[in-house]
């Protein structure tokens, strides 16, 4: 019986270089194959994407400032 990788997706405001999007990255690579990961990016990406490994997926929502019902 095979079992499927556990699917983990964390939501940030952006991949910038700044603490808690830094510590995402860094629990990515340290889990590394154990889990398929999803970074869901709520306003943009940003630098620290560059870092994360291959095959993980980028999403960003591009929200705007403020309140943006338009953001999906």
């Amino acid at each position: 019986m095979t079992h499927a990788v556990p699917h983990v997706v964390h939501v940030l405001e952006s991949l910038r270089v700044v603490g808690t999007e830094q510590g995402v990255v860094n629990v990515i690579h340290a889990l590394g194959g154990d889990f398929r990961h999803t970074v869901v990016c709520v306003t943009g990406s940003g630098p620290l994407a560059a870092r994360l490994p291959r095959g993980v997926a980028v999403h960003t929502l591009g929200k705007r400032p403020g309140l943006d019902a338009r953001a999906h």
